[in-house]
């Protein structure tokens, strides 16, 4: 049955992309479109930078993509994604704060007086020890 997602509520496209995911994706790729520049603003505005919000804005699609079929309705779609978006932006800001400590215990000289080359192999240890964190 063909459709026009762009002419259905969110709660409709909802409805369609709870039969259709995942070999349709045409409801969720809409509800996405709608909503990308609103998450990426959010996110831009919580984490300080372009580079981290695209970063959350990619994972919380992610979320919602696997997500969507377990959304109950109870909320406002907008609602769920707002509450996704902000814990996911939360995470991300410990991440990042718990990479800036493992970095100053790490290190003894500040790391702008440090060689690229040091730095280099000193910011793979911290991401490294940072994956193992989490």
């Amino acid at each position: 049955m063909r459709y026009d997602p762009r002419e259905l509520s969110d709660e409709e496209l909802v409805a369609r992309s709870h039969t259709e995911l995942f070999h349709v994706t045409r409801a969720y790729e809409e509800l996405m479109r709608r909503y990308q520049r609103t998450l990426f603003n959010v996110c831009a505005r919580y984490l300080g930078n372009d580079r981290d919000a695209d970063d959350v804005c990619q994972e919380v699609m992610l979320k919602v993509l696997y997500g969507l079929k377990n959304f109950e309705g109870k909320s406002k779609f907008k609602t769920w994604l707002y509450s996704i978006t902000y814990n996911e932006c939360i995470t991300q800001y410990r991440k990042e704060r718990r990479k800036r400590r493992l970095m100053d215990a790490l290190s003894l000289d500040p790391l702008e007086e440090a060689s690229e080359e040091r730095r280099r192999n000193l910011r793979r240890r911290v991401d490294l020890i940072a994956g193992w964190c989490m």
